[in-house]
């Protein structure tokens, strides 16, 4: 350590110097790459400062590089990178290798993959397939059958038995020794996609667990797909509220919660969701899926916002101020290995562009003290009692934002599941705002009290309270949404536990 500045030093084997905190800068954004093989423990990790600046970034396409394009009647043309793009221009000028005519072309409509030469392997990939694309479809195949009349996934063999198609539960294809009875597949040529798509159906023999993340997948990624669809579709019928919101109940009732991360190939999450839609496909879907279920946790369930179109916010615009900013962070959790275990995003609003004014007092919550902490524990041991804990789920956004609090926000940049020109009119506190801490510990001790339990005098993250006349009182130590607790009386336990999980409005873990 550097004693000046308390700064890390670091030794350079090539110069043979130390370097100190004036001489180097830590990117907070970017963790460890191979180089120093650190691990990533799901918190910041760092790595050497990279440049932020376009110019220090290499050309998207470089000069003389062959590129390929669609014209308006979709002719495929091949042209020459005459000029890239510049920082502020989004058109890339070219010469067609043809007709040697010179045009500009937007970025985002060309490409260095030849289309000829994807639909000439598109028709290999579709060539004597029983349904394209899917070239292990074959008969005695093994698979997993997991319709959704099923309760669990069931190993075995794909069979075509005369024509018609059917799933032989067990570990061998032979009838003669297998007495389990076929599933019969109808339609299996026409509907067999369907079934491939939303994971009925998985080549090979894999365990519930393993079967459970690919349905679960599946559905992410069919309710992002579809919401795009939505957001992106010129027909005013479609992307109107109520469709969007039926939608999302109709396909949210059998999505998933806590997203594993333990197939991520790279444990390391994205940086936005720009570098999320840039991933590879098997951990893309993985984090499309813990997207929607963030995502449509607030927006669904919360009921964390209400849509407002662009002329609306117009006009609320001089009474409310500008629309705040938001981020969806993404972060990977690990077990008690240190393992990845659960993907998990957070939508976020940049608090500190809040115009409002508010003091200490204003934004301060308090927490329970370390001291405070081990009196419960001590006090724990002293009654011979067994420590408990819960936490809130989504504790910050489960207080609506009382009256004179109006907040507009933008959606997060990037995001696929929210329609175009549309601003978020904030219900409910929401990770970021400066007073979310406050709103959440006056709805937790207000819950407390209207149990008959309260905090004490020089404690207000103790709480102690009679649930029955002839019971001893149960003891409650909260830090900001996580708790402890316990009592001498197994019953009192039980009740606080009833009585916390039918309180309507919160949301919690035992």
């Amino acid at each position: 350590f550097d004693k000046q500045s308390d700064g890390l030093l670091f030794y350079i084997p090539t110069s043979k110097k130390l370097i100190s905190s004036a001489d180097y800068r830590l990117d907070p954004y970017v963790p460890s790459g191979p180089v120093f093989n650190l691990a990533y423990d799901g918190s910041i990790g760092f790595d050497l400062y990279t440049a932020t600046s376009e110019q220090m970034r290499p050309p998207p396409y470089e000069t003389g590089e062959k590129i390929y394009y669609s014209d308006v009647d979709g002719q495929h043309h091949s042209a020459l990178v005459i000029l890239s793009p510049s920082d502020d221009s989004p058109y890339v000028t070219v010469q067609n290798t043809v007709t040697n005519d010179i045009t500009e072309l937007d970025i985002n409509k060309i490409t260095t993959l030849n289309p000829t030469s994807l639909h000439e392997i598109e028709r290999d990939l579709t060539k004597d397939h029983v349904i394209p694309f899917h070239p292990w479809i074959q008969h005695n195949v093994k698979a997993t059958l997991f319709l959704p009349s099923m309760k669990h996934p069931k190993q075995g063999f794909l069979q075509n038995i005369n024509n018609a198609w059917q799933f032989l539960p067990g570990r061998t294809s032979s009838r003669h020794s297998n007495k389990n009875e076929p599933i019969p597949l109808p339609n299996f040529v026409d509907e067999g996609e369907t079934h491939l798509s939303h994971k009925h159906l998985i080549s090979g023999w894999i365990t519930h667990q393993q079967a459970m993340d690919q349905r679960n997948k599946a559905t992410a990624t069919r309710q992002v797909v579809r919401r795009i669809v939505f957001a992106q579709s010129a027909d005013p019928s479609l992307t109107n509220n109520i469709m969007i919101e039926h939608l999302i109940k109709h396909e949210h009732k059998d999505f998933a919660r806590k997203v594993s991360a333990v197939t991520l190939q790279d444990p390391i999450p994205p940086k936005n969701l720009h570098n999320h839609n840039n991933m590879h496909e098997s951990d893309k879907e993985i984090w499309d899926m813990s997207y929607a279920e963030e995502y449509f946790g607030l927006h669904t369930d919360t009921k964390m916002w209400e849509y407002i179109s662009e002329e609306e916010y117009e006009l609320l615009k001089p009474v409310i101020g500008q629309a705040l900013p938001t981020f969806a962070l993404a972060m990977v959790k690990p077990n008690e290995h240190g393992k990845p275990h659960r993907a998990k995003y957070r939508i976020c609003v940049l608090g500190n562009l809040d115009p409002n004014d508010w003091n200490k007092t204003d934004c301060f919550a308090p927490v329970m003290s370390h001291m405070e902490l081990r009196l419960m524990i001590a006090m724990a041991v002293q009654m011979k009692c067994s420590l408990k804990s819960g936490d809130f789920k989504q504790a910050f956004c489960q207080s609506y934002l009382p009256e004179g609090e109006d907040y507009i926000l933008r959606p997060p940049k990037d995001c696929p599941l929210t329609p175009p020109k549309t601003y978020l009119k904030l219900i409910r506190t929401l990770y970021g705002l400066k007073r979310s801490p406050q709103h959440w510990y006056e709805k937790a001790r207000d819950t407390l009290i209207s149990m008959g339990i309260h905090p004490c005098a020089h404690a207000p993250c103790i709480f102690t309270g009679t649930l029955f006349e002839d019971e001893p009182p149960i003891y409650i130590g909260l830090y900001v949404d996580d708790f402890i607790y316990f009592s001498p009386s197994p019953k009192v336990e039980r009740e606080f536990e009833r009585r916390l999980k039918n309180e309507k409005k919160m949301l919690v873990d035992f």
